[in-house]
């Protein structure tokens, strides 16, 4: 069962590239950053929006009441959303997609290192091993690799 959700976050981690593209090329078009931005989320919104409305499923569990017992942090989702939709927008231009998506990934792993080995934001601890370190280093490198 693990191979499947690691398949899924892999085929989700392929939109990321692409998402970045995307961004980039409205951000071409808008000529600032935080339009091009707006609309990404404008357009989650919207597409969220009938997604709900036209798939019941969608639906089944959730409550709006909910939200106010949760702690101040867990609002921040959508802030955290937009600075690294506002990084692809800016950065990509300059660094390129793989090299933006192994820098982006490289301090994604890092966060993540962080996140279990603390066990912040309430998540499961796992702790910083040595193969975990040689993973951070090797993606360091590939960061500096796609410079060259």
């Amino acid at each position: 069962m693990q191979t499947f959700w690691l398949l899924v976050a892999a085929s989700a981690g392929i939109l990321i590239p692409v998402q970045a593209a995307v961004n980039s090329k409205m951000r071409a078009y808008v000529g600032q950053p935080l339009y091009a931005t707006l609309i990404n989320f404008g357009v989650g919104m919207v597409f969220l929006a009938v997604v709900l409305t036209l798939i019941p499923a969608a639906n089944e569990g959730g409550s709006w009441r909910r939200s106010a017992d949760a702690p101040w942090w867990a609002w921040t989702g959508g802030v955290l959303g937009l600075v690294f939709v506002t990084a692809t927008v800016v950065v990509v231009r300059y660094t390129g997609q793989a090299s933006f998506s192994v820098a982006m990934l490289t301090g994604q792993t890092i966060g993540a290192l962080a996140l279990d080995h603390f066990g912040w934001l309430g998540t499961e601890t796992r702790e910083i091993n040595p193969s975990r370190l040689l993973a951070v280093g090797l993606l360091v490198i590939a960061v500096w690799l796609m410079q060259r």
